[in-house]
């Protein structure tokens, strides 16, 4: 017998012996978790019901002024993304889109038109305004590569689902995201302040305006940035570039190429491999490779869960035009389950919270967490040790849900592995 999903995408045998999850949610949103409990009873149909609720429950953030865009309703719309690539069901594409329109209409150009303290110009961007970049004890408009990426992300990926479509209104729609896109890409990602031209790498504003509302050290302003988000800005040119080769459309294309690889063989170089765990080999890097200074900051759980995540974009399901190559992405998975809970701990470094139960564990460290599970389509271990446990025993507040989209998208991934596995 034979249960298959309505889109006919999925199709897999009940008798699979791959645990279930049940996707559970409550009607009390401001403080209720949401899990992937073990049931074998329900459907993927169902989940993903589940999920479209949950995304529609949500309250819009009014602005990007305290990062609830680029940190949360962005994640959910990405989430989204997770469902649709495995399962192409038009109510999630429709909710993408929803939500990818809300997102350009707060950027600062349609909506505030702030002007932005480090630029000192209005952008076509999401500015925070919170004390954490302040001036004279004054919050001031801020953004960085980070936080723009992370909303960018799933407009590009929303943009590259509609062009794949055939669907005439829907590749029109696309060509508007791109254009929207590299807007942003033109005004604020390339601009002479935020990328060196010379390295073909995004860098730290190289202004000292940077180190008085204090986002770095004097001795990082103009440096490359961190890994994060190196690869986080260039897994967003990714999705464009694989969109405008669908819509045929070349302006700028071969800049971002250049970028992309650049920034995945500046990444690859800093990765140092080491024997861990019974001559498994894992992959280790620290959290930027700049020799500005000699202060070496270890990678920490939460950007290096971003590194996993932008990767895992690029290489593409195996399709891997920029040679990340599937050894490394394994190592990295190794160097998550083994490596990393053994550093010791201090205010950069990895905490042993593989399955969500440590002591005293915070949601934020539960979240780093499961910024790795995507590696579980590599490392089928993420999942078991990691990921559905805590999915199962801890689930996430209404601030994390796109990892519940995740989880539904890794667990069906899996399945499906398995059963064309035993088929052969």
């Amino acid at each position: 017998m034979t249960k298959c999903s309505r889109s006919a995408k999925y199709c897999a045998p009940l008798t699979i012996t791959l645990l279930f999850f049940a996707f559970i949610s409550s009607p009390n949103l401001a403080s209720s978790n949401y899990y992937l409990k073990s049931e074998h009873s329900i459907s993927i149909e169902k989940e993903i019901e589940q999920y479209l609720d949950l995304f529609d429950s949500l309250v819009l953030p009014e602005n990007n002024y305290t990062r609830g865009l680029s940190w949360n309703y962005s994640e959910y719309i990405l989430g989204l993304g997770y469902i649709y690539e495995y399962f192409n069901d038009q109510d999630v594409l429709a909710r993408m889109v929803r939500g990818s329109d809300y997102l350009i209409s707060r950027r600062n150009d349609y909506y505030d038109k702030l002007i932005l303290y480090v630029d000192d110009q209005m952008l076509p961007v999401w500015p925070a305004f919170e004390d954490r970049w302040k001036l004279n004890n004054k919050a001031v408009p801020f953004t960085n590569h980070l936080m723009t990426a992370n909303i960018m992300q799933p407009i590009a990926m929303t943009a590259l689902f509609l062009s794949q479509s055939g669907n005439r209104a829907h590749q029109e729609k696309a060509r508007y995201y791109i254009r929207q896109l590299e807007q942003t890409l033109d005004k604020f990602s390339f601009s002479e302040l935020w990328f060196d031209k010379q390295k073909n790498l995004f860098i730290h504003a190289n202004t000292s305006k940077l180190s008085e509302i204090k986002e770095v050290p004097s001795y990082q302003v103009g440096e490359p940035v961190s890994f994060n988000r190196i690869l986080m800005m260039s897994s967003v040119l990714y999705l464009i570039l694989k969109t405008k080769e669908i819509l045929n459309l070349q302006k700028n294309n071969e800049k971002y190429k250049t970028t992309v690889s650049n920034s995945i063989n500046y990444f690859k170089q800093n990765v140092q491999n080491i024997e861990c765990n019974k001559n498994k080999i894992c992959a280790t890097w620290n959290f930027g490779g700049s020799n500005a200074s000699n202060k070496i900051r270890t990678e920490d759980i939460f950007h290096g869960g971003l590194v996993a995540l932008s990767l895992l974009i690029i290489y593409d399901n195996g399709l891997d035009k920029y040679n990340i190559s599937d050894n490394l992405l394994h190592e990295i998975g190794n160097t998550y389950l083994f490596k990393l809970r053994k550093i010791s701990r201090d205010k950069y470094q990895f905490f042993e919270y593989l399955d969500g139960t440590g002591e005293n564990i915070t949601e934020q460290r539960q979240v780093s967490n499961l910024l790795w599970c995507g590696l579980s389509t590599i490392n089928k271990s993420i999942w078991t040790d990691s990921c559905s446990k805590q999915l199962n025993s801890k689930g996430v507040s209404i601030r994390d849900g796109m990892f519940l989209a995740m989880g539904i998208s890794i667990k069906h991934q899996l399945i499906r592995k398995t059963y064309n596995e035993n088929k052969k």
